[in-house]
């Protein structure tokens, strides 16, 4: 009788260390699975902040992208026939230094993920910001874009900077 109260109380013990040993399991694995939330969910936040300051820097260095195309423009418009061979050959070499200058740029921020908006035939508010309007002509319908201001940005899939434009109305 003494090893039948004994089998039973071993059975009784091994019983609850079983059942206390699921209990543990089932705690080890919520919190190994909290954890892995707990990573993903730091990671993204940082990827996030990341993407943040990469905006407002790339957002500050645009001004520069936009003097440099103000300067191309101007360096093409301008007619040195006032000025000697010497300083025709030095404006032209000044001019290709800054074009160089400006493609390095460009090809650096598009490998950030920063490129320009090339899709600026029509008004897309989400897109574009119109600083002024111009009545339209009888060839042009309502809500094109009749000149780009300022450029406008992509960084990956956000809009960086609206493009300036004007727009027929």
């Amino acid at each position: 009788m003494e090893t039948e109260n004994n089998t039973m109380v071993e059975s009784s013990q091994l019983e609850s260390c079983k059942q206390e040993l699921e209990r543990w399991k089932e705690l080890y694995l919520r919190l190994q699975a909290d954890m892995e939330n707990m990573k993903r969910r730091i990671h993204k936040e940082q990827e996030t902040h990341i993407n943040r300051a990469m905006e407002d820097l790339f957002t500050d260095l645009l001004p520069i992208v936009d003097n440099f195309d103000r300067a191309l423009l101007a360096a093409s418009d301008y007619s040195g026939e006032d000025l000697s061979a010497v300083a025709s050959a030095k404006e032209d070499q000044l001019v290709q230094g800054l074009t160089l200058i400006r493609k390095e740029f460009a090809h650096t921020l598009e490998r950030y993920g920063v490129r320009e908006m090339t899709e600026v035939t029509h008004f897309d508010p989400e897109l574009h910001e119109a600083l002024s309007q111009i009545p339209a002509d009888n060839n042009t319908e309502s809500g094109t874009i009749l000149m780009v201001l300022e450029k406008g940005y992509w960084y990956k899939d956000r809009v960086l900077r609206h493009a300036k434009v004007t727009v027929a109305s």
